[in-house]
């Protein structure tokens, strides 16, 4: 079943790294568009979370965008989460939420994440999620 997701999610990346033949950029990773797409990741896997800790973004390490033929454009963003304090229960906004100590034994997780941006608007298409072997009690997702 894994290798299933593993193949979509490669899949979708294929698909939209050859799209019309489309220049591949990539900006600044601390662009405010690029921060507002990594955001955007960030919150909608935390509300895809079922158990344990919302988590927060620590770094972004990659960007590049697709520019799409409707105008839009892709985001696939490699970035960096931290385990914090708050419960995926609780109201209380990621943004407001203490990242867990080392000493806590703090989950890190690096992800590839695939994001399509029409009018404007930002939807991940697609992401996937690891952590260090051990330190992370929930497996890795992959949704589509």
């Amino acid at each position: 079943m894994r290798a299933v997701g593993i193949a979509v999610f490669l899949g979708l990346l294929a698909g939209a790294w050859s799209q019309v033949a489309s220049p591949v950029l990539r900006p600044d990773c601390d662009s405010p568009e690029v921060e507002e797409a990594a955001l955007a990741a960030q919150d909608y896997m935390n509300s895809q979370l079922t158990h344990g800790y919302k988590y927060a973004l620590n770094q972004i390490d990659e960007v590049k965008t697709i520019p799409r033929p409707d105008g839009g454009e892709n985001y696939v963003v490699e970035m960096d989460l931290l385990e914090t304090k708050c419960h995926v229960l609780d109201p209380m906004p990621v943004a407001n939420c203490t990242v867990r100590p080392r000493q806590e034994t703090k989950v890190e997780a690096d992800c590839d994440v695939v994001l399509s941006k029409v009018g404007g608007v930002l939807s991940v298409v697609a992401y996937k999620c690891k952590s260090e072997p051990g330190m992370c009690p929930q497996k890795s997702k992959i949704t589509v």
